[in-house]
């Protein structure tokens, strides 16, 4: 008997060993490359399964998760230019989710695409990252989004609960050298671009700071919420725009504000939906005062 309960108690260390670890992301990452000459398309194969292991297969905190509490997600690489056989440009989409509680549903997070990927890639050579040096633009830019999303992540379950990740993004930014630091590769630090660099400091700007609460009302006491008393959700959901719609009036080219509407166009679209006529349209106008460019998308509101 003691036997039997000691092979069972193995077995069930062993189970847990295997669904509870120190890695949180199960992101897809894959590259693409269309109209590429110079380098072999074998060289692209390796660095996908690389940059998979990069994300996936490190711990970038010391939280333990279960494999259904890690962040899911795609990111997509599509090369654009060959600068030589090793050195390339291109673009990098990234969409992001996490689950809403009491649901089968889950919430975009991020739906953002960065125009300025620059990188050299030799496939003889591992991708690495330190926390301390920078080591080159590709491990920096992809170590920067880990954090990033692991600090949106964070905020949307615990007020300014991604501080941590936020700061190892910033810091990456700050180590990021001066022949680095262009237009170019994202890491630019004049003039009004939509960057890397530009979108962790609106993080830590103070007038930004009403952002993360409204990311964290939305998330945590709208949708989260929704299962219970849906009613109620879509009002904490409203309040929480309106509480954009500040920040948005005292930084009217926020970044922010511009990733919240990218990655949430579709699901006010459907939270809102079944709301009554006039919650509708006071929807619909708040919605539009922030993204007029795209206020065709919320049409459907008051038809």
């Amino acid at each position: 008997m003691i036997k039997k309960v000691f092979v069972i108690g193995l077995c069930f260390l062993f189970i847990v060993l295997n669904t509870v670890n120190a890695q949180e992301f199960n992101v897809r990452v894959t590259v693409n490359f269309p109209t590429l000459q110079l380098a072999d398309p074998a060289v692209f194969k390796t660095l996908e399964s690389q940059l998979n292991e990069f994300f996936n297969g490190r711990a970038w905190t010391d939280q333990d998760l279960n494999d259904f509490e890690k962040i899911k997600g795609n990111i997509n690489i599509t090369i654009t230019k060959e600068e030589s056989a090793t050195s390339f440009s291109g673009e990098m989409d990234v969409v992001i989710s996490r689950p809403v509680y009491n649901s089968d549903y889950e919430t975009t997070l991020i739906n953002y695409r960065d125009k300025n990927i620059v990188f050299s890639y030799d496939p003889a050579r591992p991708i690495t990252y330190s926390e301390n040096s920078f080591s080159d633009n590709l491990s920096a830019t992809l170590a920067f989004y880990a954090y990033f999303i692991l600090g949106m992540d964070g905020d949307s379950f615990a007020l300014y609960g991604g501080d941590p990740y936020f700061n190892k993004a910033r810091e990456i930014s700050e180590r990021i050298p001066a022949s680095m630091q262009s237009e170019q590769t994202g890491w630019g630090r004049k003039g009004n671009s939509r960057n890397r660099y530009r979108m962790i400091n609106e993080i830590f700007d103070p007038t930004m700071r009403p952002f993360r609460k409204a990311w964290y009302n939305y998330h945590r006491l709208g949708l989260d919420e929704m299962s219970k008393a849906p009613v109620v959700g879509r009002e904490v959901m409203l309040d929480a725009m309106y509480s954009l719609q500040k920040v948005n009036d005292s930084e009217p080219n926020s970044m922010l504000v511009n990733v919240f509407f990218l990655a949430k166009a579709l699901e006010l679209n459907e939270v809102f939906a079944v709301s009554p006529r006039a919650e509708k349209i006071e929807a619909f106008n708040l919605i539009r005062s922030m993204d007029a460019a795209n206020s065709q998308k919320y049409d459907k509101l008051v038809r």
